[in-house]
C-alpha cells in the first residue's frame, strides 16, 4: 500500500512514521523545502522525534519526502494535515481558487483514492471541499 500525507508538521510527520512503520510506503508532501531536505537527509526538525526514527524509514525506502504534488498519482490514500492557526489560508484547503484541494483534484478524483483532512479545526471545512 502506498499513501500521500500532505503537511509535515507536528501531526503529519508523526503520521507518516507510524504508518511507514506499520510498512505503508509514504510519500510526504509539503511546500516547505528545509522540511523535504531534512526527512529526506534522515533528519528531524521536531524536538519530540528522533532524527533515528526518521533515518530509518528512509533507509528502509518506506519513507520520503517531495514538494511534488503530482506524486499524489498512484496513491490509495491522501491524508491533507494542516495548522489548526491557518486563519484566512483555511479557504486555500477547501475552495477551488487554487487550494491544495483543488491543486490534488486530478490525481486524487479517482475510484481507488481516499482523501481525509487531519486537523484540529471544526470538522465543518472537511465538508467544504
Amino acid at each position: 500500500m502506498k499513501i500521500a500525507i500532505v503537511g509535515l508538521g507536528y501531526v503529519g510527520l508523526p503520521l507518516c512514521l507510524q504508518f511507514a512503520r506499520g510498512g505503508v510506503h509514504v510519500v510526504g508532501l509539503d511546500i516547505d523545502p528545509f522540511k523535504i531536505q531534512a526527512i529526506n537527509a534522515g533528519r528531524s526538525y521536531i524536538e519530540h522525534i528522533e532524527g533515528a526514527a526518521i533515518q530509518k524509514m528512509v533507509g528502509e525506502g518506506r519513507f520520503s519526502a517531495s514538494s511534488d504534488f503530482s506524486m499524489v498519482e498512484g496513491v490509495e490514500a491522501v491524508i491533507i494535515s494542516f495548522n489548526s492557526n491557518c486563519g484566512e489560508d483555511l479557504l486555500d484547503i477547501s475552495s477551488g481558487r487554487g487550494g491544495v484541494a483543488a491543486d490534488l483534484e486530478e490525481q486524487v478524483c479517482s475510484d481507488m483514492t481516499h482523501l481525509h483532512v487531519e486537523s484540529a479545526i471544526h470538522s465543518r471545512v472537511s465538508l467544504l471541499y
